[in-house]
């Protein structure tokens, strides 16, 4: 709370009846939107009680972030779907709202669309258009135009005519968009031209800072698209393609184009062990590096391990369920030796087998900033599991819960 504030709170301890009394006055103003308030209280009920009999007027003043985003759904009234953000802006600072499986009518979709754009602190909507009727849709669509948000999060499906174009207009006008969660269903058939034409209006949003296209069968030939896009979006450093169709191609054709990712998430994708090496361009800005799942084997480990002295911004690293045999031990003990950044490690379901020896159990105690280490599921023995733990359980981090681990035989 800011500090000139601070005259307004009580000089000593106010009663929990007199506390109730108070919130009870305060409620009377928002009796409208029992589902609103509800959520609001279950989440801040001690902040609520501590400001007692000044609460009031704090929050009209102060007006606090709510800790979740205001979910609207199936249920409530229709008052709180149309007025509640008014109503509640004048006491909390609204960033976020989820629209969701709302069974709005035009009428009431005109209307809260409305409350949304009056909302001047509102940076933040999620919106599943997949599970809404496809009128309703096109309201918040075009009432979200040119809208100043700075996070979207959109699940949407290209069956309907034109639905390609009009989602594409709202990102042209998207100015101040930072990040970008967009799932588009796959649909079969026409699906590759409606995609190719949503992909290449993304880089409209010239403030892209971080962009998530996850799980929409993406191809090659679909990111060609993107790339280009992407010569448009400078500030770009945080990137999800998990669970596509993307091969080794589109990982050099896309680091060609843009180098300097601090996060990227390539789960999913069949690359193959080649794409480690076209990987090399962006390793020296990484923090965050996910290729769990993506058939890179003890080879691309072995790539990735020679250049891990370039690793040193390193946190997160997933190479989880990629097939790394034992061959692929003295690689993951070179990542963890010279990753001293690291504190995310996940190599569990492969094949390490007898590469769990002393030299990775030193180079796993040596990495003080590691909170998490996963080796699940590598078909080790139950002497290899018990000497692991006679290693972790003597480290001081494991014992005041400040690290993480997971083994099994």
């Amino acid at each position: 709370m800011p500090k000139h504030h601070c005259a307004l709170l009580p000089t000593k301890p106010v009663g929990t009846a007199e506390s109730r009394c108070h919130l009870r006055e305060l409620l009377e103003n928002l009796h409208e939107e029992p589902e609103l308030v509800r959520m609001v209280l279950r989440s801040a009920a001690l902040w609520w009680t501590k400001v007692c009999k000044w609460l009031s007027t704090i929050l009209c003043d102060v007006r606090p972030p709510l800790v979740n985003m205001i979910r609207f759904k199936r249920g409530v009234t229709l008052t709180e779907r149309t007025e509640g953000i008014s109503r509640l802006s004048k006491f909390f600072r609204i960033t976020g709202i989820i629209l969701n499986d709302l069974g709005l009518h035009p009428g009431e979709a005109e209307q809260l669309c409305a409350q949304i754009r009056a909302c001047e602190t509102l940076t933040s909507i999620q919106f599943d258009m997949h599970t809404t009727a496809h009128s309703i849709t096109d309201i918040f669509i075009r009432g979200l135009r040119a809208h100043r948000l700075k996070r979207l999060t959109l699940c949407c499906s290209l069956t309907p005519k034109g639905s390609d174009l009009q989602l594409g207009a709202l990102l042209q006008t998207l100015s101040n968009l930072q990040e970008l969660n967009l799932r588009i269903v796959p649909q079969q058939g026409s699906r590759m031209p409606a995609l190719q034409n949503v992909l290449g209006e993304i880089g409209a949003c010239r403030m892209m800072q971080a962009l998530t296209l996850s799980n929409m069968q993406i191809k090659d030939d679909d990111l060609q698209v993107l790339v280009q896009a992407w010569a448009h979006m400078p500030r770009l450093s945080r990137l999800n393609l998990t669970d596509n169709c993307l091969s080794e191609k589109s990982i050099k054709d896309l680091l060609t184009r843009h180098r300097q990712f601090s996060q990227l998430n390539l789960s999913r994708n069949p690359l193959g062990p080649r794409c480690l090496e076209y990987l090399k361009p962006t390793l020296k800005s990484l923090g965050f590096l996910s290729l769990k799942k993506t058939n890179i084997g003890a080879q691309g480990v072995s790539v990735l391990a020679q250049d891990a002295d370039r690793l040193r911004n390193l946190k997160h690293l997933d190479i989880s369920d990629n097939g790394i045999n034992t061959e692929g031990g003295p690689a993951i003990v070179q990542l963890l030796t010279q990753c001293k950044a690291l504190k995310h490690f996940d190599v569990s379901s492969n094949s390490l087998g007898s590469a769990l020896n002393e030299r990775m159990h030193s180079a796993i105690a040596a990495l003080k900033n590691l909170c998490y280490i996963d080796l699940r599921n590598n078909g080790f023995s139950s002497e290899q599991v018990d000497a692991f733990y006679e290693v972790v359980f003597a480290l001081d981090r494991v014992l005041t819960g400040e690290m993480e681990f997971w083994i099994s035989v």
